[in-house]
């Protein structure tokens, strides 16, 4: 969450204080004001969640922080330690298993080339919807086998598509990919190449991976639209686009992979978020009890 996104909530409940006026109280009924307040409520969820009330309070703490070390103010209301937040609900997320993230790569091999590139980068890398239409070409190191998260792209409601930087320093990130995907990436890119010639002076350099036709970039929109048809054509489960991202953390942590390199190859910011994805898949739960089987009968 960012200052410029907090202000409209701030600046009505803050914004004729002082900030020497404000005291950690008036920080703890802002907290309550977003848990309950019909004003800051969301359609669609029902009210604003635990995490979002966290990040407006954060933005608040952050904004007192800096008076204080810039003696605006003689005390840093926000760093008190008797603010009360709402309880964070982890709940599980849904994943795909083993077999089915098998049976996904295998029908990806009868699909265009730009669905199979958008599917694969979301498996292999856990990146943000996104993160993967900010992706320009130059971000892609090809010798190396890596891609470079720099951006991001969002669109408002009735506008157009826009970048904005990752959601956190920590998603500004390099991640290493599969030599796999590196075949996929530079198939697709031959594609766009042939494409380009054929569009010609229509063609806007912009240096995007996924673009719509003339170049522009993709409507963040459409990858869910895409992978939803996907599914549907070869009859497998259906997940949101973005469970793609937590199938992949999932799979590298229950394959071995410690949590901090998974914390930080989705870009987390507190390495305590990537603990939702630990929960093991059905397969590495068997070998769990393979290894017990494996110790019995080398004590017996």
């Amino acid at each position: 969450l960012s200052l410029h996104d907090a202000l409209p909530i701030l600046i009505p409940k803050f914004g004729r204080m002082k900030l020497r006026e404000i005291k950690t109280y008036h920080i703890q009924e802002f907290i309550q004001y977003l848990t309950t307040e019909k004003k800051c409520r969301n359609v669609e969820s029902g009210g604003i969640s635990p995490s979002t009330v966290r990040r407006y309070a954060t933005v608040l703490r952050s904004i007192l922080g800096l008076a204080y070390q810039l003696e605006y103010t003689d005390t840093d209301a926000g760093a008190s330690k008797r603010i009360i937040f709402p309880k964070i609900d982890t709940c599980e997320v849904e994943v795909y298993d083993e077999e089915e993230v098998r049976q996904i790569l295998t029908a990806l091999d009868t699909e265009p080339i730009n669905i199979r590139a958008l599917v694969e980068l979301a498996i292999f890398t856990g990146m943000r919807r996104g993160e993967i239409v900010g992706l320009k070409w130059s971000d892609i190191d090809f010798e190396n086998q890596s891609v470079s998260v720099k951006r991001s792209i969002y669109k408002p409601k009735d506008g157009k598509a826009l970048e904005k930087e990752p959601k956190s320093k920590s998603s500004i990130r390099t991640i290493y990919i599969p030599e796999h995907l590196i075949k996929t990436l530079l198939e697709y890119k031959l594609h766009q190449d042939r494409h380009i010639s054929f569009m010609g002076d229509a063609w806007n350099k912009l240096d995007y991976i996924f673009t719509e036709e003339d170049g522009m970039v993709m409507n963040p929109q459409t990858p869910t639209r895409q992978f939803s048809n996907f599914l549907k054509r070869h009859n497998i489960r259906h997940l949101k686009f973005h469970g793609l991202r937590h199938t992949s953390a999932t799979m590298l942590l229950a394959n071995g992979c410690d949590i901090k390199t998974v914390s930080s190859r989705l870009g987390h910011a507190d390495i305590e978020t990537t603990g939702i994805y630990v929960h093991a898949l059905p397969s590495s739960d068997k070998a769990a009890a393979k290894t017990f089987d494996s110790f019995i009968s080398n004590v017996t």
